[in-house]
């Protein structure tokens, strides 16, 4: 996997407002300079460029297809993570999966700071999972996910 172009420092002249809230839609940074600490601030923004993060998530299985219905938020639609932020993937599961007595989910996303990719894997164990009602909590969180990214949705 190749590095993405991850992180960026630009220095923009501008509407203070669109820049700000372009901004923070991206999950940048802003300074603005009025006569004040110009190095300061550039090494402010250097260093938030150096930040590390992790994005370009992929998850991976077998018979994926089959047996992961939906996942939400889309991971390739998902932004790159800043150092411990934290991120909830929700997973529809096809009835298929009673089949397995463990089903292993591996994650794959891209390290800034190691400058690679790294791999996780997520095991469903369906021997150790206990009915208390909370599952169909978490299901329905999963669907009220879906149906408010839809919603959120342009449309052409």
């Amino acid at each position: 996997m190749q590095r993405p172009e991850s992180s960026q420092l630009e220095l923009e002249m501008g509407a203070p407002e669109l820049i700000t809230q372009a901004l923070l839609q991206g999950k940048g940074k802003h300074e603005f300079v009025e006569g004040g600490d110009l190095m300061g601030k550039v090494i402010s923004l250097l260093e938030a460029a150096m930040t590390y993060c992790i994005d370009h998530f992929q998850f991976e299985a077998d018979n994926f297809e089959e047996i992961i219905e939906a996942i939400s938020p889309n991971p390739s639609t998902t932004p790159c993570l800043i150092r411990n932020q934290a991120a909830t993937f929700f997973f529809l599961l096809s009835p298929k999966l009673k089949e397995y007595d463990e089903y292993v989910i591996i994650l794959k996303a891209f390290d800034s700071t190691l400058d690679c990719e790294r791999i996780f894997e997520i095991k469903i164990n369906l021997n150790k999972l206990v009915d208390t009602g909370f599952a169909q909590l978490i299901w329905k969180l999963a669907i009220s996910d879906i149906v408010k990214r839809i919603e959120d949705t342009p449309t052409s």
